[in-house]
């Protein structure tokens, strides 16, 4: 492997990386100025840049022979299970209402464009 193939790899990931916080930004702002949610501006784009990451990661594997195609999907399910349990804890029922649903969709709704940018979507 050279060091420009390698310098490629990682301006490729710096770019989805970067793509991913900044198509967050938008639903990130929303949570933040529209609603007292504790998920906003700091929260929901790390989810995105994170889901990003990890995609990243699974696809390198894949193209180095150590992933087959059922590992990357293995990975995306993994990672749906994980964020959606990250904003299930947004969810706090109270005697007679349910808050923080939105923040939760919004948290899983984030892990997806991360992995949409991971996989050039």
């Amino acid at each position: 492997m050279t060091f420009a193939h390698v310098a490629g790899e990682l301006i490729d990931a710096s770019v989805a990386l970067g793509a991913a916080y900044v198509l967050a930004l938008p639903l990130a702002w929303e949570r933040e100025e529209r609603t007292a949610a504790p998920v906003g501006l700091r929260t929901v784009p790390l989810v995105s840049v994170g889901a990003c990451a990890y995609v990243l990661i699974s696809r390198y594997l894949y193209e180095q022979g150590i992933y087959d195609a059922d590992g990357l999907a293995r990975t995306l399910r993994a990672l749906m299970t994980g964020i959606g349990f990250i904003g299930g804890g947004a969810i706090v029922k109270h005697v007679r209402d349910v808050r923080g649903i939105a923040t939760g969709a919004a948290v899983w709704n984030t892990g997806a464009i991360g992995a949409s940018v991971a996989h050039g979507l």
